[in-house]
């Protein structure tokens, strides 16, 4: 089993990625400020399939919209 999952989308996609993880982080932390525990936003980073369907779903967001337009 692969230790990390890959992106497979564009780099715009990623920083919009990092940036939701961001606004949904519950990591907890130490006094330190250390990370002592990955909250459910930052394992979900690890899964693949999660990647690729959430990679998946915004293609066909994008694609029904285009197609509600035209």
């Amino acid at each position: 089993m692969p230790l990390a999952a890959v992106w497979h989308g564009s780099g715009a996609d990623l920083i919009e990625l990092q940036r939701a993880i961001e606004r949904h982080c519950e990591c907890s932390r130490d006094s330190g400020g250390k990370i002592s525990g990955k909250c459910a936003a930052h394992r979900a980073l690890l899964e693949q399939r999660f990647l690729d369907s959430l990679l998946f779903y915004r293609w066909l967001r994008q694609h029904l919209l285009d197609e509600e337009r035209r």
